[in-house]
């Protein structure tokens, strides 16, 4: 939070420690509370996997709401560009990596959002640019507008053949790109993630030659797999039950522990190994 007239920071929050994550745009929703948008982070290794989320917090920056949305945790499902709409909702324009119920394979489409100031998830629209091949090309909207007449429009470009060729679409309030197509979907509805870092519990920590992993269930056999902070995988290990795990030999520093169970629920904590 900034002062506009000297420029100084009045408050500072850094969401890397939340349960938020990373922030891309804020709206003002009354004079206490903003509209959030960003990623959150549901694994880190060896596959870096996010989530969008829609968020509301104070102007002291506490989380009141948080939901994730979107089909599935991959960074390329990104929105770029939000504005208010006329009744008193948001619309979204990004790209988005998915399955297109008219073309395959999956690719990279233009992707509308409309999100409620509570959160509530109104429809969800993806579009392919009108190019020769729109089953081979990748499309995004970066940016979206509203217009006097209450609609919206929303521009990107889509690559095809080396070439990349700018698209326009205008569309309603609803969704509707035209009265002769109307394609929104459902939207998504928030979902569990199954990354569930904070219920693994490893002991000693930290360690010296050997630690022990706990889960919530004690739901064996289970994988481990250490990293290191840059993501390389150290060791990997099999567990048929509440064993302890050698790192004899592992220099001082810090690890990420990862976590397969039986279920193929995936943990993940930290494990400091000290001298």
């Amino acid at each position: 939070m900034i002062n506009p007239e000297n420029g100084k920071i009045i408050k500072e929050w850094r969401p890397g420690s939340s349960a938020a994550g990373t922030v891309h745009f804020l709206f003002p929703l009354t004079d206490t509370t903003w509209l959030i948008y960003g990623k959150k982070t549901l694994q880190v290794s060896p596959v870096q996997h996010v989530r969008p989320y829609w968020a509301i917090i104070d102007t002291a920056f506490n989380l009141i709401d948080m939901r994730l949305f979107g089909p599935g945790p991959l960074i390329s499902n990104f929105i770029w560009d939000i504005e208010p709409t006329p009744d008193g909702n948001f619309i979204a324009a990004g790209e988005l990596y998915a399955a297109n119920p008219n073309t395959e394979p999956a690719d990279i489409y233009g992707w509308l959002y409309k999100v409620s100031p509570e959160l509530d998830s109104l429809w969800s629209l993806q579009l392919i640019a009108p190019v020769p091949e729109p089953k081979v090309s990748g499309n995004y909207l970066g940016g979206v507008g509203v217009l006097s007449s209450g609609n919206m429009v929303a521009g990107g470009y889509s690559m095809y053949n080396s070439q990349i060729t700018c698209w326009l679409v205008k569309f309603s309030t609803d969704g509707c790109v035209d009265t002769l197509w109307c394609a929104v979907t459902p939207a998504w509805e928030p979902d569990e993630p199954e990354i569930q870092p904070r219920q693994l519990r490893l002991y000693p920590n930290p360690a010296q030659e050997t630690f022990f992993v706990e889960l919530p269930e004690g739901d064996y056999p289970v994988w481990v797999e250490l990293y290191t902070m840059d993501s390389r995988l150290l060791q990997r290990q099999r567990l048929e039950s509440n064993e302890a795990l050698k790192i004899a030999g592992l220099p001082q520093g810090i690890y990420l522990c990862r976590v397969i169970d039986a279920s193929g629920l995936i943990y993940i904590a930290k494990l400091i190994v000290s001298g």
